[in-house]
């Protein structure tokens, strides 16, 4: 705190400019390994091989009870590749960007902040020390497994020795310069270390003096390493992607002014007010967010101030739309016979097709997704749901479910809200059956009900909730993991859909479902009330559950849900699917459409 009164936050810290170095990194069982270049284009590699007793202590098929990941592995060889950065090169002022093949890692770098306790806190406070020391501005995007082989190799080659590891490189991957082998200190892998041994790591050091300038200019004008980004060398595999990095997605645009024309979302204002709360949180004072200890809302000035910078974010930037031919390659990305964990990916596909079906806020299906900020975004519970078996409506809990064959029997599955954004409390809204077997939103929540069911759930559970028998424990489904599902089913379709992966997330059910009822010739005012956006006062009042218009939607959605883009109209903020009905072209126009959903 001291030190935050007694120096400044420079802008040049908090506002990314081009990216004076730019590298990736990876994490094996063996190690940790990166490499980067900077403005010159001066390759550079690193590696680092953990002591054997943080190696065992991983967790895995045959050490479950290990307590370092190995999202902590590639979090730590991220930090370690600033180290590396920080040591050689003088980064006062400049801008980092450094990709990862872990969507954990690069989470938590983005947020600064975790939740729980343990080797990832420590490393996130480590990160958080490392850039107030060395006032650096530090990016993360996110790079394919197979795209990074690079910092791959360096993780893992430790039977070569330093020279026939730079031997290694010339030849795989030569440059137009030669590679320079690199080293962490041994003072950051101390920290790095103690941290993975989730001990409190010791201060860093001051920066060391005479390092080369990171940049090379401060003149304003485009440098050669984002000219390497944005034209890729047949030399450099690495860069060989058509996934957009953090500094090029449009999901990063919003509506603060930021240089170049582009500008920061609300949920990225959010994301820093957090980080910011929990910072002094953790230093022992009170949370400046909250009216008092434990508060689960913002302070009602924070709150009014959080809700007014979404209305300017721009709709288009807020959430990208799923089509069913994602959702229907989830079963194939997916591995729904894993021993431990295929109970865990088909309760992920119940909720996405849920999801999709009652157009529904992660809030609303997911753990640890609610917006402190929101004050009305609740998840449904086990004994929202209602069933129709056989003819005669039961509450969820109460139903007579005993095995898939009493599923046979469903005709209809009801969501009753009670504390959902834009919701009248008690108001129930419902979908038929479709004709088909698996991707129906009623046979999801009927598949979700008959888990419950089965491992005998409190009527109160989350529907985000599944029971793993291998632990014998409950356990919530988290935003990552149904981003990172959808992810992996956009990829493998992408040339099908033109629906970009890394843009798609957790948010993109919500509007993918509207998307498929204004595809169907739906109108906007239904569509408006299935999904509970407000275009005018009124809807607060109407009653939204209308069996005449609501017992067809689910097979329309389904139906018409398998819409694709134009390429590359995907990431364009007013683009549309193809052949979409004149009379609703507007409709993903509007702002009601795209109100701000909390990731």
């Amino acid at each position: 705190v001291a030190d935050l009164c007694n120096r400044p936050t420079h802008l040049a810290e908090i506002v990314p400019e081009d990216p004076a170095l730019l590298g990736t990194t990876d994490a094996s069982g063996i190690g940790l390994g990166g490499i980067f270049f900077d403005e010159q284009l001066q390759p550079n590699v690193w590696r680092y091989e953990l002591p054997e007793d943080v190696r065992k202590n991983l967790v895995s098929y045959d050490n479950p009870s290990g307590s370092v990941t190995n999202s902590d592995f590639e979090q730590a060889a991220r930090q370690a590749q600033l180290c590396v950065m920080a040591t050689n090169y003088e980064l006062a002022y400049c801008t980092i960007e450094n990709g990862t093949d872990n969507t954990p890692a690069l989470s938590r770098g983005d947020k600064g902040a975790v939740s729980s306790e343990g080797p990832d806190a420590l490393l996130c406070n480590e990160a958080c020390a490392h850039q107030r020391l060395h006032r650096y501005c530090s990016l993360g995007f996110f790079i394919p497994g197979e795209a990074n082989v690079m910092a791959d190799d360096a993780s893992r080659l430790f039977s070569l020795t330093d020279a026939e590891l730079l031997s290694h490189f010339e030849q795989h991957y030569p440059q137009a310069k030669p590679w320079r082998l690199l080293h962490l200190a041994s003072e950051d892998a101390s920290r790095l270390i103690s941290a993975l041994r989730s001990k409190p790591p010791p201060r860093p050091m001051s920066r060391l003096p005479g390092l080369p300038k990171a940049r090379s200019s401060g003149n304003g004008q485009t440098s050669a390493l984002s000219s390497v980004m944005n034209q890729p060398s047949e030399a450099s595999p690495m860069w060989k992607t058509d996934w957009p990095t953090s500094s090029s997605s449009p999901s990063d645009t919003a509506a603060v002014p930021e240089k170049g024309g582009k500008s920061i979302r609300a949920d990225a204002v959010s994301k820093a007010l957090t980080a910011i709360g929990k910072g002094i949180a953790d230093l022992g004072g009170e949370d400046p967010r909250f009216p008092f200890a434990g508060a689960r809302h913002y302070r009602p000035v924070l709150a009014d101030y959080m809700s007014a910078i979404r209305k300017e974010d721009d709709p288009s930037s807020r959430a990208y739309p799923v089509n069913m031919t994602i959702i229907r390659h989830l079963v194939t990305a997916l591995d729904l016979e894993h021993e431990r964990y295929g109970i865990l990916n088909k309760h992920v596909i119940d909720l996405i097709i849920v999801a999709y079906f009652w157009l529904l806020r992660p809030a609303e299906y997911l753990q640890g997704s609610g917006d402190p900020s929101d004050t009305r975004s609740q998840a449904f519970r086990f004994r929202d749901i209602s069933l129709r078996l056989g003819g005669a409506v039961s509450i969820a809990p109460s139903a007579p479910l005993n095995d898939e064959n009493d599923l046979k029997q469903l005709q209809h599955s009801w969501l009753t809200f009670s504390d959902q954004k834009n919701a009248v409390r008690g108001e129930t809204v419902g979908h038929a059956t479709t004709s088909d077997a698996f991707f129906c939103g009623a046979k999801a929540l009927g598949r979700i009900a008959l888990h419950f069911h089965k491992y005998k759930a409190p009527p109160d559970t989350p529907i985000s909730h599944h029971y793993n028998p291998t632990d014998k424990k409950w356990h919530a489904i988290r935003p990552a993991l149904i981003t990172n599902a959808l992810r992996h089913a956009a990829h493998a379709c992408q040339h099908i859909t033109g629906i970009d992966p890394d843009l798609v997330s957790a948010r993109s059910l919500r509007p993918g479902g509207a998307t498929a009822l204004m595809m169907a010739g739906v109108d906007s005012d239904h569509i408006c009330l299935m999904g509970r956006w407000r275009s005018d006062a009124m809807f607060r009042y109407l009653r939204i559950q209308v069996a005449a218009h609501q017992k067809s939607f689910a097979q329309r959605m389904l139906d018409n849900g398998n819409y694709i883009f134009a390429p590359a109209a995907y990431q364009q903020g007013n683009a549309l699917p193809l052949d979409t009905p004149a009379p609703y072209r507007a409709v993903l126009q509007h702002s009601e459409l795209y109100d701000s959903d909390s990731e």
